[in-house]
Formats: structure tokens, C-alpha cells, sequence
């Protein structure tokens, strides 16, 4: 059966790429034939792009909502032009609507972005590439050649995805799921907020009042109750899901009355659907909570929630142009620790009106914080933000196209910001915070539905205690490195404390996984989604920074073998290799046949990999004194200064060529296709965070 489209990208095990899986089934309901094929790590692109291609669809389609996924995208079309796809290649997301010119400069595998309300124009898309008819009429595209302006009207978002086997944390299965889209704030730094008016920018729209568009295109909007409890008791009675994860930013009310209606309605919807108990993880508004509310929402099943706090201080918040009551937000961060919901927030410590006061003041309401845990965060600017525009005005911006950092006229700042990031750097996988959060979410889950709340609890205990010890011990590294920014120190005592508190902090939590996976049989496996999303952004990070100074460099003088021949299925065969075969359901409104399972490959060994080592100093070429830190499951080491920043890239160009995928990703990162990911007149070196 011909093939119409295929959506690509990746899936961190453990997770749902629901964006993706939203557009396909637009696709779907369009009445196109459509495959979902997603990569659990990012490794197994290739083989993942190869089955795909042995259907030979007319079009494949990605979906670019976060920078940090863009360079394993164009990887992938990139191969699939290799070899020798000739179909229709185009990327939706807010990367293609806000990176238009730079993705259609830098990528010429791709023919066409589909911007701004991709779900609403994938019909007409795909009727034009189809029929080989003119893409005029397909609102918001943009070629090489076209510039259409977006439609700005009321959305009609798509809530149901094309789903595959769920995935699971210790034999419960786990599912993503939308109850709104979009935002009616506008915050500096927000991707949302930026496509909203660069929409309004590009639609030709004028004299009319801007609360009218607001209203027309970008603000939240809600979906009916009994439409999400359907589809929640729908993946309950029929794939055994549990827990349930809310992708949307903004799910619950921000009004107090609202908030609490909503988590007691949808409650008693699920009841009369006979939905037992089931968790749920989601994004709140710290100061939107209080003990009211979140009852309510622990009586609805929340087990664990990204809690939107930013800063500790309305001078804080006013920094970064976000609306908000602090004081209201430590309250609701309090009712989260009294009830037990599992709790991480995000201090943006460095924003570009940061100075070491505002630091000292943010560090003590850190200081303060309990039971919850946190992480000390600089603000990303993402391009076509407010945020972003300031600091390219101020020329203040240092980084890449996929990933933007800034600088400080404040040399003091500078080298706080330089330091943070050498700790970073130097912890590498070490870094507990993403350990905890799965593990906090595995005990709540082996806890609710595992049949052993006791022993649970216990593991939780250990968990918030270690918590607690790493939130005090990073506030100290933090206030120790700040002194040394200010007395132009090296930092090195600070730092050394800090790897010797992560590595030790590693080691116990990796004994209370140890518990859990034998509370839970050893037959299942704990979450390990922050930890595998944070795994894969390490070379993102460290590539589309560290590259822009065109000092990728091989550590090997082989000569490089490589078989890029899609229709040889043993040129990248591994005894470690694994295959998931795909679910082929049956559409019940078309009729016709869609596939709703993901090509997902585990690639346990499939690269050539060098043991962990441990960190050492040595001297690079300029005589500064430099770090090797080993990417993850990745073949790469990093060099960092005694500055703190990165001073080059090295591949391994045998281990890339391992598969098609690392080959085709190492041609791209050393040879002339990305000549300059980071700009002509940016600094040498650029700041990475591994750990984020």
C-alpha cells in the first residue's frame, strides 16, 4: 500500500513526542495514509529512517518544536536526500516558523517549512504535494521561493494523536496527553508568545486593535472536559495506561474557583467512564496554588509537576518580563511539599539583567526552599524572542542558530557565568537532578499502583533527604563561586567539593534504584526519561555551540569505511541491536489503513564507545588549563578552558561511521554544509551546559 507521509523525529524512551504524533493524525484525518517513526536515542536514526524509506512515501515530515531536536532532524533529511529520496521534505514547529531563513539557508534537504498552525494548513500541504499542484494556498509556507502569510483566526486543534505501544516505568503504562494549547501570556523569553507576533508580523492584517488578534490566534484554549476524559478512559480501559503526563504548559485554571472545579469535574467525569485511581504529571503556576487547589489536584491523581517559578523575587520576575506574584508562588511551592507531589522548578538564576546582587538575593530564597528540588538555570534566548531581539540589538548574543547564550558587560558576572558553567562541565553525567525527578516519579508510581506503598514511601523519604542535601550543597557551590567571580579566582575548591558531592550523590541514588527495581520484581525498569532527554541534549548542546568556531577536529587518522547503502540491512547491523516491530491499526473513521505504532530501534552498543574515564586536567594548545568531559553514550569528548568555555570538539570519526546516521551527522558537523552554525562575527568560544 502506497504511503502517503511520514513523520519522523525523536523519542526519548520513556516519553511521546506528542506534537509530532498530534500533526500526523491531522494528517490522518485528512485522509492521508500515515506512518509515525521515532528514535528512541538518537543513534538509531538511520535504521529508523530506512524502514520508513522502503515504503516510499510521497512526503516526510518533522516537527521542529525545540531547537535542541533540530540538528537530529536535518541529520535525518539530510540522509534520506543521500539516499536519493526525491519526495517532499518540509519541517512544522516553532523552530520553522521563528528559524525560517537559517533552516531553508543551512539545510538543502529540505523543501518547504509549514509555520504557525501547521495542524490546521497539513491539508492543504499535502493536497498540493500530492497532486503536484502550486503551494499558494497553503497559509503560512515558506520555500526558497514563497513567503505565504499565515491565517489568523480561532484555532481547531487536533487533541487525539496517532499513538504505538505505550511506554512504561516499572510495568505501568504511562501516556501523554493535551487539555489546552496555548497561552494568553506573553512572556520576553517564550517561543509561544514570539510565533503569536510574528504571525500577526507576517499576516498582512491591519487596523485592527491587538487584544482582537490576541483573542484570534495564540490564546489559551481549552478543550472540552468530557472530549479529554474520553480519551483518558479510552487509554485506561484499553492500553492499560495509569499515569497520565499533560504536555500543555497551562492545564489547570489560574483562577482559584476555576482551578478547583476543574480538577473535581474532571474527576467525576473519569468516575462516571469507571476510571480508577491514575496519576497524573503536569506544568503548574506556583502562584496560582494553595492548599485548596492543590487538593483538589491531588484528589485528581497529580503525582508530579514542573512548577513555573523562575525567580524568588518580583524584582526577579520583573527582570524577566514575566507577570506573577512571588510570594504567592513560595506559598504554592509550600502546598506542593505539604501534600507529597513530586516537585521541580527552574531558578533562572543568569538572565541579562542579572548582577551579583540579584544573584545573592535569588541564592537566599534558594537557601530556603524544602521539599522540593530545584536547579539553578540560565535563561535560554531563544531566536525571534523579545528576549532574543535585546540581546542581538545589545550584541550580547554568543552561541549558535540552535542554541543562543549571551554575555555580560559585567566582567564580574562574566566569570560567574564562565565558572557556573565549568562545574557543569566537569559533573557531566554525575549531575543528580535529572536522576531524582525519574526516581521521584518511580517511587510515586511503584507506590500507587505497585502493590508495595510501604517500602515506597521509605525510598521516597531517602529521596527528599538527598534532595534536600543537593539543593543546600548546590546554593553553597553557587555563593562560592560568585566570591571567586568577585576575587577573580579559579573556583577550583568549590568545584572540587561539588563533583565529589555528585559523584557520592550518584552512587546512593543509584542503591535506591537498586531497591526499587526489587521492590517491583527486576523484571521492569524505573523512569529514566529526564535522564535520556538530558543524555540527548548533551551533544546538541556541545555541537551547535561548540562548532561554530569550526574547531571540529578527529582523534583518529584511519581511513573511514562508510556503507550508506538503505537497502543493505546488515551495513549496520549490531548483536546489541534490537527491534521493535510497528503497530498497523485500523482506522475506524477513514477506513483505511494507518500505522499508529513507532519504528523505535535500542541501540545498546551500536557505535564504537570508550570506557568512562574520570576527569582530568591537561594543557591544550594556547597553554590554558583544559578538561576532557565525555559526552553521555555519545562519541565525543569536549574541551573546556579554565575559562569555562568551550575550546573545541572532538569526533570520532570511526564511531560515527559506525551507522549511516553518525556518518551522515559527522559529515555535516566537519565538512562545508554548516560552515558557521554560530555567525561570522561571534566570539571563538562559547559557553555549554551538559547537564540541562
Amino acid at each position: 500500500m502506497a504511503l502517503d507521509v511520514a513523520f519522523l523525529g525523536f523519542e526519548p524512551a520513556g516519553s511521546e513526542n506528542l506534537p509530532l504524533r498530534l500533526l500526523a493524525r491531522a494528517a490522518d484525518n485528512a485522509g492521508y495514509s500515515v506512518r509515525v517513526a521515532t528514535a528512541s536515542r538518537k543513534l538509531d536514526g538511520a535504521r529508523v529512517l530506512r524502514k520508513v524509506l522502503k515504503r516510499n512515501p510521497a512526503a516526510l515530515g518533522f516537527n521542529l518544536n525545540h531547537p535542541t531536536a533540530a540538528l537530529f532532524d536535518i541529520t535525518l533529511a539530510t540522509l534520506a536526500r543521500k539516499w536519493g529520496y526525491t519526495g517532499y521534505i518540509f519541517c512544522a514547529g516553532s523552530v520553522a516558523s521563528l528559524q525560517t531563513e537559517w533552516l531553508l539557508e543551512r539545510v538543502p534537504a529540505l523543501d518547504g517549512l509549514l509555520r504557525f498552525d501547521a495542524q490546521t494548513e497539513i491539508k492543504a500541504l499535502l493536497d498540493s504535494v500530492i497532486k503536484h499542484e502550486p503551494l499558494k494556498y497553503v497559509a503560512g509556507m515558506a520555500t526558497r521561493n514563497t513567503r505565504n502569510a499565515p491565517r489568523i483566526h480561532s484555532s481547531n486543534p487536533v487533541w487525539t494523536p496517532v499513538r504505538g505501544t505505550l511506554p512504561t516505568v516499572f510495568g505501568v503504562p504511562i501516556a501523554e496527553v493535551a487539555s489546552s494549547k496555548g497561552c494568553n501570556h506573553r512572556c520576553d523569553y517564550c517561543t509561544h508568545a514570539a510565533m503569536a507576533e510574528r504571525a500577526f508580523r507576517e499576516s498582512g492584517v491591519r487596523d485592527v486593535p491587538r487584544s482582537t488578534l490576541h483573542a484570534r490566534y495564540g490564546n489559551l484554549l481549552r478543550r472540552p472536559l468530557n472530549e479529554f476524559a474520553d480519551e483518558i478512559a479510552a487509554l485506561y480501559h484499553h492500553q492499560g495506561a495509569r499515569f497520565f503526563q499533560l504536555s500543555d504548559s497551562h492545564p489547570v485554571p489560574e483562577k482559584k474557583a476555576d482551578a478547583v472545579d476543574w480538577a473535581q469535574t474532571l474527576r467525576k467525569m473519569l468516575d462516571v467512564r469507571k476510571v480508577g485511581p491514575v496519576g497524573f504529571g503536569m506544568m503548574t503556576r506556583a502562584d496560582r496554588l494553595d492548599r485548596d487547589v492543590v487538593d483538589a489536584l491531588q484528589k485528581l491523581g497529580l503525582m508530579r509537576t514542573l512548577a513555573g517559578v523562575e525567580s524568588g523575587s518580583e524584582s526577579g520576575l520583573n527582570r524577566l518580563g514575566r507577570r506573577g506574584d512571588f510570594r504567592q508562588g513560595i506559598r504554592g511551592l509550600d502546598a506542593l511539599s505539604h501534600a507529597g507531589v513530586a516537585t521541580v522548578f527552574n531558578s533562572l538564576l543568569l538572565n541579562p539583567q542579572s548582577t551579583p546582587d540579584t544573584v545573592r538575593e535569588e541564592l537566599n530564597f534558594l537557601d530556603g526552599v524544602r521539599g522540593v528540588i530545584f536547579d539553578a538555570a540560565k535563561l535560554r534566548p531563544y531566536a525571534g524572542t523579545v528576549a532574543y531581539d535585546n540581546l542581538q540589538r545589545a550584541h550580547r548574543l554568543e552561541g549558535g542558530e540552535i542554541y543562543s547564550t549571551f554575555n555580560f558587560d559585567d566582567p564580574v558576572m562574566q566569570r560567574f557565568a564562565a565558572l557556573q558553567v565549568k562545574a557543569a562541565s566537569r559533573v557531566g553525567r554525575n549531575e543528580p537532578v535529572a536522576i531524582m525527578c525519574d526516581l521521584l516519579l518511580s517511587t510515586a508510581i511503584l507506590e500507587r499502583f505497585g502493590g508495595r506503598p510501604g517500602s515506597a514511601a521509605l525510598v521516597r523519604e531517602d529521596l527528599l533527604a538527598f534532595a534536600h542535601q543537593v539543593n543546600r550543597d548546590r546554593v553553597f557551590l553557587l555563593r562560592n563561586l560568585l566570591s571567586a567571580a568577585e576575587n577573580d579566582t579559579d573556583g577550583e575548591l568549590a568545584i572540587a567539593r561539588w563533583m565529589r558531592v555528585c559523584t557520592e550523590t550518584t552512587v546512593q541514588l543509584g542503591k535506591l534504584e537498586n531497591r526499587l527495581t526489587t521492590e517491583a520484581g527486576n523484571q521492569t525498569s524505573a523512569a529514566h526519561y529526564y535522564r535520556n532527554f538530558s543524555a540527548a541534549l548533551a551533544l546538541t548542546f556541545a555541537l551547535s555551540t561548540g562548532v561554530g568556531c569550526n574547531r571540529v577536529e578527529d582523534i583518529s587518522d584511519q581511513t573511514v569505511e562508510r556503507n550508506n547503502d538503505p537497502d543493505d540491512d546488515e551495513s549496520d547491523s549490531s548483536a546489541a541491536m534490537q527491534s521493535t516491530n510497528p503497530v498497523v491499526g485500523e482506522d475506524t473513521d477513514s477506513g483505511k489503513k494507518t500505522d499508529t505504532g513507532e519504528d523505535t530501534e535500542i541501540l545498546e552498543n551500536g557505535c564504537t564507545q570508550t570506557e568512562t574515564t574520570e576527569n582530568n586536567s591537561r594543557l591544550s594548545d594556547t597553554g590554558r588549563e583544559c578538561v576532557w568531559q565525555e559526552g553521555y553514550d555519545e562519541p565525543y569528548k569536549i574541551l573546556i578552558g579554565s575559562d569555562g568555555f568551550v575550546e573545541k570538539i572532538t569526533l570520532n570519526p570511526d564511531a560515527y561511521a559506525a551507522t549511516e546516521m553518525e556518518a551522515c551527522l559527522y559529515d555535516i558537523l566537519s565538512g562545508e554544509q554548516f560552515p558557521c552554525l554560530a555567525g561570522e562575527d561571534l566570539e571563538q568560544y562559547y559557553p555549554i551546559v551538559l547537564t540541562e
